[in-house]
């Protein structure tokens, strides 16, 4: 097992286990995956083939603004860009003509007001957390292009605070509600997890006392899942190489432990997409990707060599779950 999960970076759509391939017919789809510099304003998208990550647009330096804090998909194709310090935001599509980038709105600072520490976007809905207040902001981006709509505002001590991650599964479906939203402290192991409901307000389903998740967890994801296998939750230590996985259903249960060292080390960014997981070291440029079986654990499809992408991405995002 140990051998297997020593991998480098991902940027999984392929998923291969058990003999089965989900795949993306390659120059069909819209990229799935993100890299940005915060600092140059550069980026770059892809998807993950047969073969491994295929980059399909590369944005110079200045082609994004920089300074983006946050970067969430909604789920419904509209992704939108943060920056907590400012209240500065823009939004934008991948067009149709050639799955480019393609930015629709601008929004100058104040906006949306500075201070957000979480931004999530969950079928159609995105909400931005506050950790040191408890409050929270959600709207959506308008089908009909006319920009960011605010639908509700939670007023300080909504929410709980001190939430260190806040991650959806991927679970939504447009008849019911919105996918679990998973909001976790990685101080004390304490959570929560809930969703928007048909009304469209936030519901709180369970909370978890400190402790009843493993502490120091530096990164959480979806992996989506796929037609064959449920979505589910990847948490991960940079520092030791542990990880868990599990999945929400009804109170969260976890599916596989495993050992620190199970996982390299290091990787400054993990992301989900629908069916993988892909990882990434800004330091080195290596990377993995694979997806979670329900009954083998992670098993790792793709890894790549220090060097086979840019050092210093400051993000990676995925642009959409569903």
């Amino acid at each position: 097992m140990k051998a297997m999960m020593k991998f480098g970076l991902a940027l999984a759509v392929i998923v291969l286990i058990s003999g089965r391939s989900v795949t993306h017919a390659q120059g069909t789809d819209l990229p799935t995956l993100l890299f940005y510099n915060a600092a140059t304003g550069e980026a770059l998208d892809g998807n993950i083939f047969d073969d491994g990550f295929t980059a399909a647009h590369r944005y110079p330096p200045g082609s994004f603004a920089t300074g983006w804090t946050h970067i969430a998909a909604d789920g419904f194709g509209g992704q939108i860009f943060y920056n907590s310090a400012t209240g500065e935001a823009a939004d934008g599509d991948f067009n149709t003509a050639d799955h480019s980038f393609t930015t629709r709105h601008y929004y100058p600072p104040g906006s949306f007001g500075a201070g957000w520490t979480h931004v999530i976007g969950d079928l159609g809905t995105l909400l931005f957390y506050n950790s040191q207040l408890g409050s929270a902001l959600q709207g959506y981006l308008d089908p009909g292009g006319g920009g960011w709509v605010t639908s509700h505002f939670y007023r300080p001590g909504s929410f709980a605070t001190g939430w260190t991650h806040v991650v959806t599964d991927c679970t939504g479906n447009l008849f019911f509600h919105g996918g679990n939203l998973l909001f976790y402290n990685s101080s004390n192991g304490a959570a929560a997890d809930g969703y928007i409901n048909n009304l469209g307000v936030f519901q709180t389903n369970n909370s978890y006392p400190p402790g009843s998740f493993a502490t120091g967890w530096t990164h959480i994801a979806a992996d989506g899942g796929t037609f064959e296998t449920p979505a589910s939750l990847m948490f991960y230590n940079a520092a030791n190489g542990q990880a868990a996985d599990g999945f929400i259903s009804g109170r969260f249960q976890t599916v596989h432990d495993y050992p620190p060292g199970s996982f390299s080390t290091g990787w400054t960014h993990l992301a989900g997409v629908s069916g993988g997981l892909p990882y990434y070291n800004s330091s080195d440029g290596s990377g993995a990707d694979g997806a979670i079986d329900p009954d083998a654990g992670f098993i790792t499809v793709h890894t790549y060599a220090p060097g086979t992408f840019d050092l210093g991405w400051t993000h990676l995002a995925n642009m959409g779950c569903y």
